[in-house]
């Protein structure tokens, strides 16, 4: 006789079913459970809802006494299942994405000192790379992160300010830099230069004022434009030239030229 034909009781809905319908039992003489598998796995279902919080500590607790078998498991399912997991994942941001920010943002405030700690040593662990990242957002969403910038300036301006003068010490020829280009800007100047140009530019001319040669240093010189914006100079880095404080403030908006002839004269 088959199978399927020979009918067996199950006490939970209290109705008769084939054999096929009810899971196998060894400890029972029919070899087959006393339910069968629908009730079985509603009275599953039931009782692991009833026991959420139990069995969220089992499956916790195995996870943390077996990290190294579920990191590997995870980057191999990762590596055969790319496209798919990227996919679902794209698909549930899209349908979900207040909630999920929400829930990161959540997330994060909570964990504020482990992001940061994990946040660096990502950047150390590749610095040019989180730098080139960094630009490309910052040049994708420029308005919207200027306008970040200034309400946290609003809220926290001591902490700035203190921050901005411990920069300014550890960074004097970006500072100068900035500075000099900002200027320029308020001028509407053409051009602009970084710190590096600032810097190949004092090594090109032996860390020497270019008018009367003496020695100086970031903090004892002001790069000078050799001809003044003010006359029609540009602010480009071919322009520039390291000139100690005093010849600096006698040149003024003088001209190289001017300014040599001036000195000849008075010596």
């Amino acid at each position: 006789m088959a199978e399927e034909s020979i009918v067996k009781f199950c006490w939970s809905c209290k109705t008769s079913k084939t054999r096929a319908d009810f899971p196998k039992n060894r400890t029972k003489p029919d070899g087959l459970g006393t339910e069968c598998k629908a009730c079985r796995r509603i009275r599953d279902a039931d009782y692991h809802i009833c026991n959420l919080a139990k069995h969220h500590a089992r499956d916790k607790g195995y996870r943390e006494t077996h990290k190294e078998y579920f990191r590997e498991y995870g980057r191999a399912y990762y590596q055969k299942n790319q496209a798919k997991i990227r996919a679902c994942s794209e698909s549930r941001y899209r349908n979900k994405t207040p909630q999920i920010l929400a829930q990161q943002k959540s997330r994060r405030d909570n964990n504020l000192e482990q992001f940061h700690e994990i946040e660096r040593r990502r950047y150390w662990e590749r610095p040019e790379a989180m730098r080139a990242t960094r630009r490309k957002a910052y040049r994708k969403n420029a308005r919207e992160h200027n306008r970040k910038v200034k309400i946290y300036q609003q809220k926290h301006p001591e902490s700035v300010r203190r921050w901005k003068k411990k920069w300014e010490a550890a960074n004097p020829e970006a500072r100068r830099a900035v500075v000099a280009n900002n200027k320029a800007l308020r001028r509407k100047a053409q051009g602009r230069f970084t710190a590096s140009d600032l810097l190949a530019k004092y090594s090109f001319h032996g860390w020497r004022c270019y008018l009367c040669e003496i020695p100086v240093t970031l903090k004892t010189s002001h790069p000078d434009h050799r001809k003044p914006i003010s006359r029609g100079g540009s602010n480009w880095i071919a322009n520039i030239a390291p000139a100690c404080i005093k010849c600096n403030l006698r040149k003024n908006n003088k001209t190289e030229s001017e300014y040599r002839a001036l000195m000849t004269a008075a010596i």
